[in-house]
């Protein structure tokens, strides 16, 4: 920012280069940062910022943007990024994903970044669903806990009071073994227990079900 308050944009985007080349996190801070404001269009400023003109991209096109993003800040940013996979399985993932995207539903591909993220070994990391699209957050009016004696119901919401306390034996047709099954390899996590407790919460996310082929409806699942 001194740099660039220099009028100096070379030198400015060398000193942003090095610090995102040791970690600097906050690239939303960087993204909008004033003293950027007038070099914007230049190409590598956007490439280290992240900075994407999404207007008449392809929904393909978009994807495979937020997919190559996604991949080059959880190498850059992760503490440990190949402690659970190597960089060459890990580069074969992400292009195996950016050739299967025009066939799967969004919420595939959702998935198949947070199963990403989990092989960060960070429990910190995590994929968040856009906060302004009602389908994507939408939300099961139960809450769950996975105890020793199995899956429960803990709160209900309006209209739901009469399940309070019951045992969840099947989701989306699936049992609960078979589920937990499903969701644990996209949990990022430190241990098993932050598994253990992420898996009840993921359980109320349809689109997180819908997108594990738990429920064939992206507003609903059966249990």
């Amino acid at each position: 920012c001194c740099q660039a308050g220099l009028g100096r944009r070379e030198d400015a985007i060398d000193a942003l280069a090095a610090a995102l080349g040791r970690g600097f996190r906050d690239l939303d801070r960087a993204q909008t940062d004033d003293c950027w404001q007038a070099w914007r269009d230049d190409e590598r400023l956007r490439d280290l910022l992240g900075i994407v003109e999404v207007e008449g991209l392809s929904r393909d096109e978009g994807w495979r943007t937020d997919l190559r993003l996604l991949a080059r800040e959880l190498k850059r940013r992760a503490y440990a990024p190949f402690a659970l996979i190597s960089e060459e399985d890990f580069d074969a993932e992400v292009a195996r994903l950016d050739g299967e995207i025009p066939d799967l539903t969004d919420t595939q591909i959702i998935v198949a970044m947070m199963r990403l993220t989990a092989h960060m070994d960070d429990g910190h990391a995590g994929i968040r669903m856009p906060d302004e699209d009602n389908e994507l957050t939408r939300l099961v009016q139960l809450e769950f806990f996975l105890f020793a004696e199995g899956l429960f119901v803990t709160a209900a919401g309006p209209g739901y009071a009469r399940l309070l306390g019951a045992q969840v034996e099947t989701i989306g047709g699936r049992t609960v073994p078979e589920a937990v099954a499903a969701l644990a390899p996209v949990i990022a996590r430190d241990n098993d227990q932050q598994v253990r407790l992420e898996i009840p919460v993921l359980l109320r996310r349809t689109a997180i079900l819908h997108g594990l082929g738990l429920t064939g409806d992206l507003g609903q699942v059966a249990l």
